[in-house]
């Protein structure tokens, strides 16, 4: 069985999401996630496969990866756990 979205239903869990990263880091977050998208490549009202809906519409970690303060929270989060477990970083 396969997870299937239309761009409707995506581009409104990526509004919401937006909203919660835009209150945590800033208006900029709207920028960042608006030049990641192109849903203006899929069709209105088709279902799609999550994969290509994720090419399209990101959402979630993907939002995440796209905010600088968040990859860098990550990274420093990542290099001081690797610390603490006796590795390099």
């Amino acid at each position: 069985m396969s997870f299937t979205l239309t761009k409707k239903e995506a581009l409104e869990i990526q509004a919401k999401q937006i909203e919660h990263y835009v209150s945590v880091y800033g208006e900029g977050v709207r920028q960042a996630v608006a030049d990641a998208t192109t849903a203006d490549e899929l069709a209105d009202d088709v279902g799609y496969d999550v994969v290509t809906i994720n090419r399209h519409i990101p959402r979630g970690g993907a939002i995440e990866a796209l905010i600088p303060a968040k990859v860098e929270a990550e990274r420093r989060y990542r290099e001081g756990l690797a610390q603490l477990l006796g590795g390099e970083g």
